[in-house]
């Protein structure tokens, strides 16, 4: 198709069609600067949690072949929710966990329902959230401009040469 004169283009390019469309393959940053962001990020994360209620109600049937193993996974899970559950009330603003684990020593049996309600208000969340992302927004630029490597430390080239070392 020519405009005028003056701007020509083709609307079918037969060269290429044969050839699959290439995907840009976007990196994801490495678990290093990753780290990094969560470290930084910490202190809001906890704020954000420390705004929210969390209710939990689970319940869980399970049995294995052998009672005793049954015994032993079910002494498990007893320690690991409670204790889980203590973790949860020392972050969240108001936490509430209703806990039904039933073993089933006769019959080889999984069964659970979890329901589970987060909840808090908005305006709360607003400001730890963008210090978050700004934190991400810097540690990726950071990141891209270092050209990969953020703790890129100095040589020593001076301190090496002059046998000050």
């Amino acid at each position: 198709v020519v405009l005028l004169r003056v701007i020509k283009f083709n609307l079918i390019d037969k060269t290429n069609i044969d050839e699959p469309l290439k995907k840009s393959v976007r990196k994801a940053p490495p678990f290093k600067v990753m780290l990094e962001i969560g470290k930084s990020s910490s202190p809001y994360l906890k704020k954000i949690l420390s705004f929210m209620k969390l209710d939990i109600d689970l319940y869980f049937e399970f049995g294995f072949t052998y009672p005793d193993q049954t015994a032993i996974i079910y002494g498990f899970i007893n320690f690991l929710v409670y204790n889980i559950g203590d973790f949860l009330e020392m972050y969240f603003k108001k936490y509430t966990g209703k806990y039904s684990i039933t073993p089933n020593f006769k019959n080889r049996a999984m069964n659970y329902k979890l329901k589970s309600e987060i909840s808090g208000r908005l305006i709360y969340l607003i400001l730890p959230i963008l210090k978050i992302l700004i934190i991400y927004s810097k540690h990726i630029k950071l990141y891209k401009k270092e050209g990969g490597d953020l703790n890129a430390g100095t040589s020593n080239r001076g301190f090496n040469e002059n046998y000050n070392g």
